[in-house]
């Protein structure tokens, strides 16, 4: 089934397809990875409730759209990704995203590309629940539940300018969030984080993030920041029950000269004392 909707805005083409996976619909698709195959750019997709054995690459800007995130499930059965963006502008609704493969960087999302908006997901049993691996940026990221994945609810590399909001992350064996490897000016608010058995948040090696009005709960520590010197900006998060509230990571540079220093310092007094 197809249908086309259209706008007659002068200097516009704005043509738009819809195509349906499952359901009983004449024309209507079986498997979604076909249904993007035929998709154009700025088509969307529309996937009837179902259980979908399939791993996806979508290399067009579409919207896929699930009926249900209760009932839509996308289930990659223990092989690579459950979807990989490898194109901009994505748009990723209304799905259960399970059993990814358990390398890294195996994911529910993999994402390398900028502009994507996915909310409205749940993504479970993956390896990572969502990767956002360098040059990534710019991606909208909100209101997805993300929990009992092996490794980190979302793990970032490189990952610059997302906003992530109102996130449910729960019972991940490392991270809720994890930014590494120069991460820089993400946005990360009013989500919550719980029962993470490391950090419900951690920050290492990034700057200039942001961190508001998040909930983090029952963690082993709530919240893992850079040295002052990256600049993340805190405020109004939430910390209840968790081991540690809030860790500050000291310069280690820093940290070793100072060290140095003081063991010359010592040193040179019990040389002192010893001719003395």
């Amino acid at each position: 089934m197809l249908t086309i909707f259209s706008t007659n805005c002068i200097g516009e083409n704005t043509n738009q397809i819809t195509i349906y996976v499952g359901g009983s619909g004449p024309g209507n698709y079986t498997t979604i990875q076909n249904a993007i195959d035929s998709a154009d750019d700025n088509d969307v997709i529309y996937v009837y409730n179902g259980e979908y054995q399939e791993s996806l690459i979508i290399n067009k800007s579409i919207t896929l759209i699930g009926e249900n995130n209760e009932n839509t499930i996308i289930d990659a059965g223990g092989e690579d990704y459950v979807i990989k963006l490898n194109t901009d502008n994505i748009k990723i609704t209304g799905f259960t995203l399970q059993n990814s493969g358990s390398v890294f960087p195996n994911a529910g999302i993999n994402v390398q590309t900028k502009g994507n908006i996915i909310t409205n997901n749940k993504m479970i049993n993956n390896y990572y629940g969502m990767v956002l691996l360098y040059p990534t940026s710019h991606n909208t990221i909100s209101n997805n539940y993300i929990a009992n994945n092996k490794q980190c609810g979302i793990y970032f590399s490189g990952a610059k300018h997302n906003t992530l909001t109102d996130n449910y992350v729960d019972t991940q064996p490392f991270n809720g969030f994890g930014l590494y490897d120069f991460s820089d000016h993400n946005t990360i608010k009013d989500n919550t984080m719980t029962h993470n058995q490391y950090c419900g948040i951690n920050i290492r090696d990034s700057y200039y993030n942001t961190v508001e009005g998040n909930n983090l709960i029952e963690n082993t520590v709530g919240l893992h920041i850079p040295p002052p010197e990256c600049k993340t900006t805190i405020g109004e998060n939430t910390f209840s029950d968790n081991t540690i509230r809030l860790e500050e990571e000291r310069d280690l540079i820093i940290h070793a000269q100072a060290t140095s220093i003081i063991l010359i310092l010592l040193g040179f007094l019990y040389f002192k004392r010893k001719i003395n």
